[in-house]
């Protein structure tokens, strides 16, 4: 009994100070601390609220209402021609905000970004959806130029930086801004008619995404309120071309012998025109596609993460690859929007025309980043970056914050500590290129950070302290009450010890 009420003292004395956590309670409570730790456990993240659209339109039926606390979430629909997932909070804002656009990498799909976005939508609508090249294959309807039903080959074959840009605003429009959209009639209040006029959206953009948000920022200046990339760098060092262009190769090449020797690498006309549900896609993997999706996971994946994933995790993440995307997509957006066209046996194509080569340069993350900043296209931006990301090195990414506006006497010295560097930049340590699947909670937080330095966290019952850091909240002194507690705690744990 002695045992149960030294604890029962000292829980109390530790539950009213701020140190407290179930770890405490291991280390010094062995005999109970598996019942107290049972009961600490967090509930399980209560189930999304789904709601269809009417006739493609305005979402209005819950399908389940397990919590009010639970998101309202739109159920996976082509907006504008592109696969997207819509996700609102549970309730109204006192204040409107923009919603929050999210743009993954180049073979990433919106099942990739499923787990971020409920914690991403507390306050704020938010959407990811997969342009043009991402995906699985697209429905007949959606499958078409003109009217007329088109090949994969063809419907590809226009997917520069111009075009995602373009779809970008269309997307947005139809999924925000339309007279019927569920964020419209429901999130834009009275105090929404900036928000409304301007119909600005934030954006976080990952690798390939971070260039269509760089590309539609130059498009509509001033739409795009805050700006956040990830794994976005000034240009491509050397390794990283290599790498590129090991992934042209694979996806490019379709030599006569191969297709002549492997039979599984040849695709039929049936299976290109038929509709092509994503759970049954991994049908049409190729082998082509599914060494790519290796090499891109073993090249955008930190040494120590992959390690730590396990063989089977890795083989999982493959198969996700193969069944959510297209060969014919994967190899259009590696053609053109990622630097010079390498043909189908590894031979580079000769540009017809300088005014090809102008166009390509017009698109590059350093042309873009300069058109952002002479034109005021954003209210702010900031850079994240892994510290072994080998696709987009640190030092290219600063580069590219620094032609986004970053003050060069900040970074005389490279990468240092200053204040104006950590709010426009920053290094994540140990991550490879694909920061936000290897350090997922940090990256949320870097986000949440970045979108809150405007917005009073007062107005919705957000407290301002739970986007502070550990280390900070440590700092803050305890209280005396609390001090004296322990003391009255430990006496009376004395006193039962005689």
């Amino acid at each position: 009994m002695a045992i149960f009420y030294r604890s029962g003292f000292a829980i109390l004395t530790l539950a009213a100070s701020s140190h407290f956590s179930p770890r405490i309670l291991v280390t010094a409570f062995t005999p109970i601390s598996a019942t107290l730790l049972r009961s600490c456990r967090s509930p399980p993240s209560p189930p999304y609220r789904q709601i269809t659209p009417n006739n493609g339109k305005r979402p209005h039926a819950l399908f389940s209402t397990s919590s009010d606390k639970s998101p309202i979430r739109e159920k996976i629909r082509y907006i504008a021609g592109r696969r997207a997932l819509v996700l609102h909070p549970s309730t109204t804002p006192q204040t409107t905000l923009p919603p929050l656009v999210i743009l993954g990498g180049m073979a990433q799909s919106i099942s990739s970004w499923e787990f971020h976005l409920q914690h991403l939508c507390s306050v704020r609508s938010v959407m990811v959806y997969e342009a043009l090249g991402q995906g699985p294959p697209p429905p007949s309807e959606v499958c078409s130029i003109d009217g007329s039903d088109v090949t994969l080959e063809q419907y590809y074959r226009d997917v520069t930086l111009e075009r995602q840009g373009r779809d970008f605003w269309e997307v947005v429009d139809e999924a925000f801004y339309d007279p019927d959209s569920y964020y419209r009639q429901n999130f834009v209040g009275g105090d929404g008619s900036s928000v409304l006029s301007e119909k600005q959206v934030d954006v976080a953009g990952f690798s390939f995404g971070g260039r269509v948000a760089m590309a539609a920022a130059t498009l509509r200046p001033r739409r795009i309120r805050r700006l956040h990339l990830t794994g976005v760098g000034a240009e491509r060092d050397e390794y990283a071309t290599v790498v590129l262009t090991s992934w042209k190769e694979i996806l490019g090449a379709h030599s006569e012998t191969h297709a002549d020797s492997s039979a599984q690498w040849e695709v039929s006309e049936t299976d290109i025109e038929e509709e092509c549900d994503p759970e049954l896609h991994s049908s049409r993997c190729t082998a082509r596609l599914r060494a790519f999706a290796w090499c891109i996971i073993l090249s955008t994946y930190s040494e120590q993460f992959l390690a730590s994933a396990g063989p089977r995790r890795v083989q999982a993440w493959v198969d996700g690859v193969c069944r959510y995307n297209t060969e014919e997509g994967l190899k259009a957006l590696l053609m053109q929007t990622h630097g010079s066209v390498v043909h189908e046996v590894g031979r580079k194509l000769s540009i017809e025309s300088s005014e090809q080569n102008a166009n390509l340069d017009l698109w590059t993350p350093a042309s873009m980043a300069q058109r952002i900043k002479t034109d005021g296209c954003v209210e702010s931006f900031r850079v994240v970056v892994g510290s072994q990301d080998k696709m987009a090195s640190p030092i290219q990414a600063l580069k590219l914050a620094q032609l986004l506006g970053l003050s060069n006497n900040d970074c005389n010295d490279g990468i240092q500590e200053s204040e104006s560097l950590n709010r426009y930049f920053r290094v994540i340590d140990g991550c490879g290129h694909a920061v936000p699947m290897e350090a997922l909670k940090l990256w949320r937080e870097d986000v949440l950070e970045f979108l809150a330095k405007c917005i009073d966290f007062r107005g919705f019952g957000i407290q301002s302290g739970r986007h502070q850091s550990r280390d900070s909240r440590r700092e803050r002194p305890m209280p005396p009450f609390r001090i004296w507690s322990m003391f009255f705690a430990l006496g009376i744990t004395s006193l039962l010890d005689i």
